[in-house]
């Protein structure tokens, strides 16, 4: 019982910081002006979404209760405050590299999860499925960008 509890921790951990990231996107959707750039953050907002309402699911049928306590200046307050003044710049290009940083410490807090003994099948089938999600859109950001990411 005690590894559930963990486990639904973590995953709560999960669903605070898909939320906080969904609305950084939204945000960020509002200010900018270049279409193309638009597109992509709505899409990304809307897969965030989704990835919740799967979470909580998740957590419901493992017997926890979805939570989006959300900590004062999170981890997450770097990225918005950095996409913000990137924006007062109009620097698209450093931009995507912080789009970039962001996903690749969601693909770090899925793996942890992903880590955990006694993991669900369904949970660790979910979870997987969204940090590749993830993974699969930072892949696109390096191609089409040509990101430099040491």
């Amino acid at each position: 019982m005690k590894r559930i509890e963990h486990i639904t921790s973590k995953m709560n951990d999960l669903l605070i910081m898909n939320a906080e990231v969904e609305k950084m996107y939204l945000e960020l959707f509002n200010k900018l002006n270049d279409y193309e750039l638009k597109t992509l953050i709505k899409e990304r907002a809307e897969q965030r979404n989704e990835f919740n309402k799967d979470l909580k699911f998740e957590i419901i049928e493992l017997g926890g209760k979805p939570k989006y306590a959300k900590a004062a200046k999170s981890e997450f307050y770097k990225f918005w405050m950095n996409f913000r003044n990137l924006l007062l710049l109009e620097d698209n290009k450093d931009l995507f590299y912080e789009l970039y940083d962001l996903k690749e410490l969601s693909v770090k807090k899925y793996n942890d999860i992903l880590q955990e003994m006694h993991l669900p099948l369904s949970s660790c089938k979910l979870l997987i499925r969204q940090r590749d999600n993830i993974q699969d859109a930072m892949d696109a950001l390096k191609r089409e960008e040509h990101l430099v990411v040491v």
